[in-house]
């Protein structure tokens, strides 16, 4: 099977020839653009994804307008790494745990009569005893870091009636693609990648791209050609 293929997507994206998974025999090409590019050969049905630093989600709570009294038995929702939680108010040391299915529970201790920022305190400990999380309070509002980096269900605010917000999103990390081979092309040039003489066997897809890194793929852009042999 001979294939070949001509970018025409925009700059900020991958150049790609996907095939079916077989037997590389053959990889040439012309390199358009005025600068070097490395030009790479992965094991995969689509263009790996770039890779992505993780980010560990930051949310607030605001116990503004709210009381003690009003907040008794009731409940906001958390994620963390180890699984999902609900933050729930035993007030008066007299309360009821709602006892979510599927939830671990973080229990906080209200009086009635406790300021806002009291209250605010009072959660922040309670979240911050817990390994998923850090927290700390400033006068009302309560600011929750996960320990972890990585994708969560946001906040939510439960029947507690509190102001919550995701300050930062989440994010998962995600590693770089290593390619099977790959060479650097200098600018306006033609270029053919050195392979066994038997091939290279691709067990998952033949993905051809240009890249802006040597050892990891990095989206490259637009203006390259290339020819792929698979058998």
């Amino acid at each position: 099977m001979i294939a070949s293929q001509k970018s025409s997507l925009a700059a900020a994206a991958a150049l790609v020839a996907s095939l079916r998974r077989g037997v590389v025999t053959h990889i040439a090409g012309y390199n358009a653009k005025a600068t070097a590019q490395f030009i790479q050969l992965h094991d995969a049905a689509d263009v790996p994804p770039d890779a992505v630093a993780g980010v560990a989600e930051i949310s607030t709570v605001d116990t503004t307008g709210l009381t003690a009294a009003g907040l008794g038995d009731k409940y906001f929702l958390l994620s963390g790494a180890s699984g999902d939680f609900y933050v729930w108010f035993n007030l008066d040391a007299g309360g009821t745990d709602p006892a979510l299915d599927g939830k671990t529970g973080i229990e906080v201790a209200l009086t009635t009569g406790d300021s806002v920022s009291t209250i605010a305190t009072a959660i922040a400990a309670a979240i911050d005893a817990i390994a998923d999380f850090g927290a700390t309070a400033l006068v009302n509002v309560v600011t929750i870091t996960d320990a972890a980096t990585g994708a969560r269900t946001d906040i939510a605010a439960g029947d507690s009636g509190l102001a919550v917000a995701v300050d930062t999103q989440g994010v998962t990390e995600i590693a770089a693609a290593i390619p099977l081979a790959v060479i650097t092309v200098p600018g306006s040039s033609n270029f053919q990648i050195p392979l066994p003489a038997t091939g290279l066997a691709c067990e998952n897809g033949v993905t051809v791209c240009n890249s802006s890194t040597y050892a990891t793929k990095t989206a490259g852009s637009e203006d390259c050609f290339f020819t792929v042999a698979v058998i």
